[in-house]
């Protein structure tokens, strides 16, 4: 008994001591429905390693996107207060060399304030 089970052979019914053509076909149905249950896993295991490698390389032009996008604004940022600059250049000695506001002067104090928010 102990050679059929070494040779690969179906072990024995505890019960009769003998192994059934119906307990054979039973072990065989299983082994294919193991054995699908193996392959459907391989494939799910292929798939998501797949999808997980696709994230990555995506991730990877998002990042670039995003970084574009920030450095464009910046210099949008940057463009439009040198714009406000030509327009008024009476005001960029209040950004550039820390002039002093006269908050006498309404007008020019609103405008600083105004270049500030808009910038």
């Amino acid at each position: 008994m102990d050679d059929q089970l070494q040779q690969g052979s179906n072990p024995p019914s505890i019960t009769t001591g003998a192994v059934s053509q119906e307990q054979i076909r039973y072990w065989d149905k299983d082994l294919g429905y193991k054995k699908w249950s193996l392959r459907v896993s391989i494939l799910g295991f292929a798939l998501v390693s797949l999808g997980l490698l696709l994230n990555y390389c995506e991730s990877g032009k998002v990042t670039k996107s995003v970084r574009a996008n920030v450095q464009h604004g910046m210099v949008t940022q940057v463009t439009n207060l040198d714009r406000i600059f030509v327009e008024k250049p009476e005001l960029r000695p209040y950004f550039y060399d820390s002039q002093e506001i006269d908050q006498k002067d309404p007008r020019k104090y609103q405008q600083v304030l105004a270049t500030v928010l808009s910038g």
